[in-house]
């Protein structure tokens, strides 16, 4: 609760301030009334509790630390924080919200200098979207301050309360802004097109009950995304990192109720203040309804009004509300002072449980997702690799062994056919020195002609093996570009999902698009004063038939070509994923084939060898 001063209106008029006395404890008041000194109960009076009374002399920054600062935490915490003064009319309420005067600024320019002060200290942290919208409820009519024209506004219900958009085409009335001096200055145009009037008691009187929202949509910043690797605790801590905030801040300056016999208020003014009256009275209603104890509770009627229609979402609890009570120190408000005193007794009874609004940061989720599909395709192709790898040196180890074993059996040949020829010229040396009988030279020439032919027969047996080592060096060069093609493949392959992958995203956002498109069209078509949730569903379906129908006919006209286009699209997408997962069974398929053929080809080669080393044995002992 906070006492403004008195007002030169009333210095001038001498009023008297004894109905009002402070405490020693900020949280308490006492209020002395004439009608409960004529009912005989003395001069006492009635002290009331408040979370903090402020005196004459407060400053517009104490209230901003008690009560202020607890909305725009709120807000950046994902909540609806809402603050909004309360009274009488002439009683401070604007000079506690929005005061330009910098040396006392109200709560609503100390609160944005504080957003923008923390959203800076947040840079390379935090990424944010800020908007704004700035409302007026003139005589049950709502506008939008920040146009020019104060175009009508439309309430739809929504998850979080209910949504404010234009009545002409159905669009949100926030506007984006980036900076304090933006943010102020879009304010400052909404507050000079505010319906301003003079009374009797106030010379700058409000006619209208306005609200200013900012709403802040929070997520972090999204670096060089790492793989989680599996690991659940990471998985957990990640999604929270892709959870974004949206919060929003609400000040509302409520218009003061009056009497016409204070006010002097006539023709249209006096309209005002009974529209004026109204909606507060309505108020009270739904607060009183809400507090009410015991069996017997009221209904509460937000309908009944658009001001506790906006408000409805924080006076149920769902919201971090904070309520300024102004109230007037002259005697002679002393009635209406009593009035707003319990309207904010009712008002702090209201239990509040705020909700937290967080959503899914669906780029920071998107990033994660596709940093984890590479990591493990990019282990899955290792994992392909090394068995490939693995398999393909135990080949190229058996040809090593089996050329070893090849040279080594060369070596051997050679000293055999060494040793052969060096015995085929002793024996035959005898008949070359002799006498030259017939007789004796027979058997020698049929030995000689016996070594000759073993000596063929060797060198014949050294080319074969020469031709199969020439065969497994080339066997080894054929599994080596096979492994390289196989290696090739697999990429493009990966590639080719990538670009599946890109294509998909596109198209979805072609559609979400014109889903937006749409939407836009059939709110500027179908717009109600009113929407309530299930309504706004059933004509979203109808109208998502209607357009359904008319791109049908629209494409029937044009010979089908639409329709083909998009057959064609999701026909080529599923045949080039049939033909990456057939290119992956046909190599799986030759791999197989290639080791049954090492094993085929090992195996003759060491019969080939077993044979050649029997076949030379026996011409050795032949």
């Amino acid at each position: 609760l906070r006492i403004r001063p008195p007002m030169g209106r009333e210095i001038k008029e001498n009023h008297t301030y004894k109905n009002l006395q402070l405490d020693a404890d900020p949280t308490k008041l006492t209020i002395h009334r004439k009608q409960d000194e004529m009912k005989g109960q003395g001069n006492a009076g009635k002290t009331f509790n408040f979370n903090r009374v402020f005196g004459q002399d407060s400053h517009n920054n104490d209230v901003y630390k008690e009560f202020g600062r607890n909305a725009v935490d709120a807000a950046f915490d994902g909540q609806h924080g809402v603050l909004f003064v309360y009274g009488q009319t002439g009683s401070g309420k604007t000079f506690t919200i929005s005061n330009n005067d910098p040396s006392n600024a109200g709560v609503l320019q100390q609160g944005m200098k504080e957003v923008w002060s923390r959203i800076a200290a947040d840079k390379g942290r935090y990424e944010y979207s800020i908007s704004v919208s700035y409302v007026q409820l003139y005589k049950e009519v709502l506008t939008n301050l920040l146009d020019e024209k104060k175009e009508k506004v439309r309430l739809q219900t929504s998850g979080d309360g209910v949504t404010m958009v234009k009545e002409v085409n159905g669009l949100t009335v926030e506007e984006p802004v980036a900076n304090y001096a933006q943010t102020m200055e879009l304010f400052n145009a909404g507050l000079n097109r505010k319906e301003m009037a003079s009374t009797e008691m106030n010379n700058t009187s409000s006619r209208s009950h306005t609200i200013f929202c900012l709403s802040i949509h929070r997520s972090k910043v999204v670096g060089p995304v790492v793989s989680r690797g599996g690991d659940d605790d990471a998985a957990d801590a990640d999604g929270a990192a892709s959870t974004e905030l949206h919060g929003k801040l609400f000040l509302c300056d409520l218009a003061g109720s009056e009497r016409a016999s204070k006010t002097g208020a006539t023709g249209n003014v006096f309209d005002e203040a009974t529209s004026i009256n109204g909606s507060l009275l309505v108020l009270g209603r739904v607060v009183a309804a809400l507090t009410e104890k015991g069996g017997h509770k009221q209904h509460a009627p937000f309908r009944e009004s658009k001001l506790t229609r906006i408000l409805q979402y924080s006076l149920t609890g769902n919201g971090n509300t904070s309520l300024v009570v102004n109230v007037s120190p002259s005697d002679d408000n002393t009635d209406e002072t009593f009035s707003a005193i319990l309207f904010g007794q009712r008002a702090i009874q209201i239990k509040q449980e705020a909700k937290r609004h967080e959503v899914v940061d669906y780029k920071a989720l998107y990033l994660q997702l596709q940093a984890d599909l590479d990591s493990r395709n990019d282990k899955l192709i290792e994992a392909a690799v090394a068995d490939e790898k693995a398999m393909y040196e135990g080949v190229i180890s058996n040809l090593k062994d089996q050329l070893k074993y090849a040279h080594d059996e060369n070596v051997l040949l050679k000293k055999e056919n060494t040793r052969l020829s060096k015995g085929g010229a002793a024996v035959a040396s005898p008949s070359d020195g002799g006498g030259g009988g017939s007789s004796t030279g027979s058997p020698n020439t049929a030995a000689g002609g016996d070594w000759s032919r073993v000596v063929e027969n060797l060198q014949v047996s050294l080319g074969q093996r020469d031709e199969r080592l020439q065969t497994v060096e080339a066997e080894k060069v054929k599994l080596a570009l096979a492994l390289s093609e196989e290696k090739t493949n697999v990429f493009r392959i990966a590639e080719k999902l990538r670009a599946i992958a890109i294509k998909y995203r596109a198209e979805r956002g072609a559609w979400e698009m014109e889903n937006r498109s749409l939407q836009g069209e059939l709110a500027s078509v179908r717009g109600t004063e009113y929407l309530s949730t299930d309504g706004a569903m059933a004509v979203a379906a109808a109208a998502a038939e209607d357009a359904a129908a008319a791109n049908t006919k629209q494409r029937k006209r044009k010979g089908g070509i639409d329709e083909q286009d998009d057959d064609s699209d999701d026909d080529g997408l599923a045949n080039q994923l049939e033909r990456a997962q057939a290119s992956i069974r046909d190599l799986h398929e030759e791999r197989i084939a290639l080791i049954v053929y090492q094993a085929k080809a090992q195996k003759a080669i060491k019969m080939l060898a077993r044979e050649n080393i029997k076949l030379g044995g026996g011409k050795a002992f032949s």
